[in-house]
């Protein structure tokens, strides 16, 4: 499988289209309008998308939340093209395009529900900073950050 990864603000609608099949994603109330809005008026937006054999298959999506840090706003990858290492690549070269705005971290929010997100994020040297507890602990907000090495 040939994997490449693209970066652009055009690439909204392709990334809003994974999203849309995204199961962990189905009950999310936001509307396209609503995401495309928070996206286009952020500080610093990037918008990826990676393309399996030319088919789009994951996306991520982010901006400059706080000064400093790189929030990875919305992130995932089909159900059939997962455990091939996508999210990786994704988180990858979202680091390097941090690194030339010299940002000094990756922020992601998780819930506690999404085990396997939150497996991926810690190996991925994330670390645990905070937590916005919900009324149920599944649906706990789990705060992560990834220090950047600055080259």
């Amino acid at each position: 499988m040939s994997i490449e990864i693209k970066e652009s603000l055009s690439l909204f609608d392709q990334a809003h289209s994974i999203h849309q099949q995204i199961p962990e994603f189905q009950n999310q109330s936001s509307t396209y309008d609503e995401l495309s809005v928070r996206i286009n008026k952020a500080k610093h937006p990037l918008v990826l998308v990676a393309y399996a054999d030319d088919q789009p298959v994951g996306y991520l999506m982010g901006y400059e939340r706080y000064q400093g840090s790189f929030y990875v706003w919305l992130a995932g990858v089909l159900p059939s093209h997962r455990r091939h290492g996508i999210l990786g690549r994704l988180v990858k070269q979202t680091e390097q395009w941090a690194n030339k705005l010299n940002l000094s971290s990756l922020n992601v929010r998780t819930r506690n529900r999404f085990k396997s997100m939150l497996l991926f994020l810690i190996s991925h040297d994330f670390k645990l900073i905070d937590i916005d507890k919900r009324q149920s602990v599944d649906d706990h907000r789990l705060i992560l950050e990834k220090q950047l090495s600055l080259l």
